[in-house]
């Protein structure tokens, strides 16, 4: 046990809320373990898990708090503290209230690594359990779920459109740059990558090492989606990502042997390619 991690644990043993200690990410995992940039990611089994989130004085003991602040977890909508410390060290603090009450959002964590740092209420069998369960995400997503996928992107390409053409580039751009990569492009890459290899590929989330399990083809072109603040590159950046994701959906189609409707995306291309000529 490092020393920042020793005096977590010894300040966690002085209070009788705290009920157990979990260390889980890339520092208590051995597939991709961390590195010098790895954060501390920490879960709290506490009594009353707004204690930890709201209160922004307990972690002073564990170094020179530089700045700290709240926001969503990346893999579900509970809260997280973050704290970065004078030496570039960084700690993501979750809170939640008992054993029985564990998010199942965070379960795959726990398959990934975890270490036990404190345990008054023996969360270690629990976990043990929680290792055998099968995965949550299941396989392959049903065909309304990946027509739904489809239909929520080819409606966005329009939506931002209309948006360009009222002169709000912020909100196209955002919503090319945020939503549909986040909700739509990064889903097709994920069913794409796991159709390839028969559902082998571990995709992770957030797109975290898509750099590793995503088909090459698809990372060589990743550059030319991103959107800038100006009304023809959010127009370029749009076709990209539109022709990206209708091979990806095709190729994923053809694997999961779904049927593609081809002609939804002909009909947004011919729309946004007719509508647009009015922006010259």
């Amino acid at each position: 046990m490092d020393n920042f991690l020793a005096k977590v644990t010894t300040w966690a043993r002085g209070r009788q809320d705290i009920k157990a200690l979990i260390l889980v990410g890339s520092r208590a995992r051995t597939d991709r373990p961390a590195d010098i940039w790895s954060d501390y990611d920490i879960i709290i089994i506490v009594d009353d898990p707004k204690t930890y989130i709201r209160n922004d004085s307990w972690f002073h003991k564990f170094g020179r708090v530089i700045l700290t602040f709240i926001e969503k977890c990346a893999i579900d909508d509970s809260f997280e503290r973050r704290v970065l410390f004078d030496n570039g060290q960084a700690l993501e603090a979750i809170s939640t209230s008992s054993p029985g009450n564990l998010n199942p959002h965070v379960l795959d964590l726990y398959r990934r690594g975890y270490q036990v740092l404190l345990d008054n209420i023996k969360i270690s069998s629990l976990l043990e359990e929680i290792e055998s369960l099968p995965p949550l995400k299941s396989w392959p997503p049903s065909s309304d779920l990946f027509i739904n996928v489809i239909n929520d992107f080819f409606y966005h390409c329009i939506w931002a459109v209309k948006k360009l053409m009222r002169g709000e580039l912020w909100m196209a751009k955002h919503c090319l740059n945020g939503y549909m990569q986040k909700n739509c492009l990064l889903k097709i890459i994920e069913w794409h990558a796991q159709a390839q290899n028969n559902r082998k590929s571990d995709t992770w989330f957030s797109g975290r090492f898509m750099e590793k399990w995503a088909d090459k083809k698809i990372i060589g072109r990743l550059n030319k989606i991103d959107a800038r603040y100006d009304r023809k590159d959010i127009v370029r950046a749009l076709y990209n990502m539109m022709t990206l994701f209708d091979e990806l959906a095709r190729e994923t189609a053809a694997l999961l042997h779904y049927t593609y409707e081809h002609k939804k995306a002909e009909w947004t291309r011919a729309w946004i390619k007719k509508t647009v000529l009015n922006l010259n």
